[in-house]
C-alpha cells in the first residue's frame, strides 16, 4: 500500500513539473517582435519624454538604423557559427576581424543615424534616449535570461 501511494506521488509530481515546463517554454514561444518594439517605443517616450509629434518622425528613422545593424549583427553571427573543429587559426582570425569590422560599421551607422536623429530630435533628448535603450536592454536581458538557480521565474514585464 506504502508503494502504491508513493508511486501515485512521484507520478503526480513528475505531471506537475513537465506541465511547468511546457507553461515556460510555451512563454518562449509566445515572443513577439511587433510586442517587443511597441514595449521599447513606449519605454523609450516615457523615459526619454518624447512628444507624439517628436516619437512620430523619430521611430521611423530608430527603426531603419536597428534594421541595417541587425543585418551586420546577423552576419558576424553566421561568422562566429561557421567555426567548427577543422577551423584554422588562420580562419579564426579572418573571423574575428571580419566581426570587429562589422562591430565598427555598426557605429559607423549608429552615429550617422544620430546627425538624421537631430533633424527631429534635441541633441539633450538623443542623449536621453540613448540612456532609455540602454536601461530598455538591461531590463529585457534581465527579462529573457532564464532564471538563476534557486531564483524565482521573472514575471512579465509591464510598462
Amino acid at each position: 500500500m506504502k508503494k502504491q501511494i508513493l508511486t501515485t506521488l512521484l507520478l503526480v509530481f513528475a505531471l506537475t513539473m513537465t506541465a511547468q515546463d511546457k507553461n515556460h517554454n510555451e512563454h518562449r514561444r509566445q515572443f513577439s517582435p511587433e510586442h517587443f518594439r511597441k514595449e521599447l517605443e513606449t519605454f523609450v517616450t516615457r523615459e526619454a519624454k518624447l512628444t507624439e509629434s517628436e516619437a512620430a518622425k523619430f521611430y521611423p528613422l530608430l527603426h531603419e538604423m536597428m534594421a541595417k545593424q541587425r543585418h551586420n549583427n546577423n552576419e558576424a553571427r553566421k561568422l562566429m557559427q561557421s567555426c567548427n573543429d577543422n577551423t584554422t587559426d588562420a580562419d579564426y582570425a579572418k573571423v574575428i576581424d571580419k566581426c570587429c569590422s562589422l562591430d565598427i560599421e555598426n557605429k559607423t551607422i549608429e552615429k550617422e543615424y544620430y546627425k538624421k536623429f537631430n533633424t527631429v530630435l534635441s541633441w539633450k533628448k538623443i542623449h536621453s534616449v540613448r540612456i532609455a535603450l540602454f536601461k530598455f536592454n538591461m531590463h529585457a536581458l534581465k527579462r529573457f535570461s532564464p532564471p538563476r538557480e534557486g531564483e524565482r521565474p521573472r514575471p512579465p514585464h509591464n510598462n
